[in-house]
């Protein structure tokens, strides 16, 4: 099973950091979970990226010609290159099973739409899940809620991906969907 982990690549607060680390250590352990992530080594996205290496998962990276470069820095399984970064968007949610999307900046933000957009309108089964880690996501949560309420959406965010604050519900989540 791929699972791709959105987040940031910028070093930011560490409380947004720090339970974000400890499921990405778990989830790097699991058994039959391989990655695939936006091909960056730094910040919380190059811990992903190592957490994952040292446990000897298959890993696949898509990035950007603008940073095709990255590569030379990983090791990857797989390199994708693409245009745009709606492209590596979209690359990456066709070719993983399970995406999860921890605490990022603008990056995860375009991610976490073209995901939801593409969710949306294919109808598959993907589970997209959110770590609301520290209310995080709240204030984004809230606005979408405001386009359901004032019909700008025919869902609510609620219906089209799981929004979680506790790491052991999305281990649960991501090992029920490995097994269909």
């Amino acid at each position: 099973m791929r699972l791709f982990i959105g987040c940031g690549s910028e070093e930011v607060d560490e409380k947004y950091l720090k339970n974000s680390k400890k499921l990405v250590e778990k989830l790097a352990k699991t058994e039959d979970i391989n990655l695939s992530f936006g091909a960056y080594d730094h910040g919380m996205m190059g811990f992903v990226y190592h957490a994952f290496l040292e446990n000897h998962k298959n890993i696949m990276g898509v990035t950007v010609d603008l940073y095709k470069d990255q590569f030379e820095e990983l090791e990857c399984d797989e390199e994708i290159v693409v245009e745009t970064t709606m492209d590596r968007a979209k690359t990456l949610y066709q070719n993983s099973d399970v995406i999860l999307l921890l605490p990022g900046g603008l990056g995860t933000y375009t991610e976490l739409f073209c995901m939801l957009e593409e969710h949306r309108t294919i109808l598959d089964n993907k589970k997209i899940i959110l770590y609301n880690d520290n209310f995080f996501y709240t204030p984004l949560l809230e606005e979408l809620y405001h386009l359901y309420e004032n019909h700008f959406s025919s869902k609510n965010v609620g219906e089209l991906i799981n929004i979680e604050s506790d790491p052991e519900e999305i281990i649960k989540i991501i090992k029920e969907s490995r097994k269909k």
